[in-house]
């Protein structure tokens, strides 16, 4: 009950942040001084320069000019346009702040390659800013491109803002009083916390591999690698500014396709172990083929293109992964349960995702954060925690084998030990027999032969009895019949029987009981049994000398 109501929580919370949003461009921005941040998109008009060669001079012609169109999205999308883009801001100063910080964002999965905002100059013309690098000191803020922009107090000015990329998807920017420009540092300190537990349980999944053996912790630990240079990249810039922002792009889709190829292998080397191994495992390969040779296109083809196709490829992928974690769940396999349940919530997120980057949905800046943020922390967290759970119950189902297996041997030398014990009795009382009956007839040294013959029956017998009782012990079946015992007629027949396994041996047996000995209280074969096992022994591991056996009452104990 916990585990379904926990399930649909998670769903919920998903769709949730699914849902799509949206809304019309607002007109003029009005900075009024009650609030810090104020986010860009809704009051943008943008224009798409298809052929990328329109300057600022431009689009703030008449003839350009009427061609921008109100962004109807909270956050646009442009999906993977190679175009130019130029959007339009009105904004309005009612605050006594004049400087203010415009940022636009570079998220997990793109970096936009060239970012450049236009203001109208003293003359009237419109004139580039330079993009601010020591805003935020390095390595404590999320990579991004700051500008700063003067409005005087009760003015108002028109901004134009051109972004080109690759392929352009997702366009988050905010304007930030220059005051609290420093709490971008927060996200990277999220960042950083995030970074800091996948790193843990990299380590945990590694080490798990490493005493296990099982390839399912390597391919995960491999996933969770990939997350960490994923996460890295964000802060390349920083520390190789030299990195061209071809690189960049394609090194994030090349690990995103390597994140899911390693996903494919998790998955595959998991479902090896149920029923499904043999279907899912061409599907897998295929997909597998497939994401491989869009890692070697990422730096053959045009990355728009390319890069699309990566995104389809996921969210096919993840369509696949859900469907596989609710095929398990319904034919009840009790190994994949909380494997099925992580792979639903990272599918979910997945198709949320890369349906948003493809514009199938709009997610605001905020939710797309969220859903990575539980892809990277929740789902990781739950998978880590749900092979655990799968290597579990493998033990004890391993386990379980083990003890049928072990109590099918027990029943086999028990039977076995059954049937031998028939032929060794007819055997031991032919020869008694044959010993009694014809002993004046025959040679000596048969009728020593026959003796070896009874004495080595014996022996087999006693060998046969100590696998039964064996087999008893473990069943916790050995009873024991007590009754008033003579500790020497036992001690005495121990010794006639074991005198046979003297042999060459220069080894002398002696006793030594006191004639006030009273009677013990105990179950007369076992204890024999115990004095064979230990003359036996001692027989065994003595080259020469004496083995002296003697008792002795002490406080009405022997």
């Amino acid at each position: 009950m916990g585990l379904k109501s926990n399930t649909r929580s998670a769903v919920i919370f998903l769709c949730l942040l699914f849902m799509q949003c949206s809304a019309h461009a607002a007109g003029v921005l009005e900075l009024n001084g009650k609030r810090n941040i104020y986010e860009l998109p809704l009051f943008m008009d943008i224009l798409e320069d298809e052929s990328q060669s329109l300057s600022v001079y431009d689009v703030t012609s008449e003839k350009w000019s009427d061609k921008f169109v109100p962004n109807t999205h909270r956050y646009p999308n442009f999906k993977f346009s190679p175009s130019a883009f130029w959007a339009r801001l009105q904004i309005k100063n009612s605050s006594r702040q004049i400087g203010w910080m415009m940022v636009f964002y570079n998220s997990t999965m793109q970096a936009i390659d060239n970012v450049e905002v236009f203001v109208p100059g003293e003359a009237g013309a419109y004139r580039s800013i330079l993009k601010e690098k020591e805003s935020i000191p390095m390595g404590q803020g999320p990579n991004t491109s700051m500008f700063i922009v003067s409005i005087p107090p009760g003015h108002i000015k028109t901004v134009y803002i051109r972004i080109q990329d690759e392929g352009l998807t997702l366009f988050p920017s905010n304007l930030f009083n220059q005051n609290s420009i420093q709490s971008l540092s927060k996200y990277s300190m999220i960042l950083n916390v995030i970074l800091g537990i996948i790193i843990f349980f990299f380590i945990y999944n590694l080490m798990l591999f490493t005493s296990l053996r099982d390839k399912v912790f390597l391919y995960y630990s491999g996933v969770l690698i990939s997350e960490v240079f994923i996460l890295l990249l964000l802060w390349i810039p920083e520390i190789k500014p030299e990195i061209t922002v071809w690189w960049m792009n394609r090194m994030q889709g090349a690990f995103y396709l390597i994140n899911g190829i390693l996903w494919l292998l998790v998955i595959r080397a998991f479902f090896q172990k149920t029923q499904f191994s043999g279907r899912v495992d061409k599907i897998l390969l295929v997909f597998f083929s497939t994401m491989l040779i869009l890692v070697f296109l990422y730096f053959k083809l045009p990355y728009h293109m390319v890069a699309k196709s990566a995104a389809y490829a996921l969210v096919v992928l993840a369509v696949m992964m859900l469907s596989l974690s609710l095929l398990s769940w319904m034919k009840g396999l009790t190994a994949t349960r909380f494997f099925s349940m992580g792979m639903l919530l990272l599918a979910l997120s997945w198709c949320g995702l890369y349906c948003n980057l493809l514009g199938y949905i709009s997610l605001s800046f905020l939710n797309f954060n969220m859903i990575r943020v539980f892809q990277l922390v929740v789902v990781l967290l739950f998978f880590s925690f749900a092979l655990l759970d799968n290597y579990k119950l493998a033990e004890n189902k391993m386990w379980l084998h083990m003890q049928q297996a072990d109590q099918l041997k027990d029943d086999f030398l028990a039977n076995t030990s059954h049937e031998l014990r028939t032929p060794l009795h007819g055997i031991i009382g032919l020869s008694e027999d044959l010993l009694s009956k014809s002993r004046e007839q025959m040679r000596p040294e048969w009728s020593e032969n026959i003796s070896l013959i009874i004495k080595s029956g014996q022996r087999l017998t006693r060998l046969i009895n100590d696998i039964l009782d064996f087999s008893k012990i473990k069943r916790n079946d050995l009873h024991i019949s007590t009754k008033p015992t003579d500790f020497r007629s036992v001690c005495s027949v121990a010794v006639t029987l074991c005198r046979s396994m003297i042999g060459q041996k220069s080894i002398k047996i002696t006793t030594e009981f006191p004639e006030s000995l009273h009677l013990i209280l105990a179950d007369e074969d076992r204890l024999q049994q115990i004095m064979l096992n230990l003359l036996g022994n001692a027989i065994k591991f003595t080259r020469m000398g004496e083995i002296h056996i003697t008792a002795e009452e002490k406080k009405a104990n022997l």
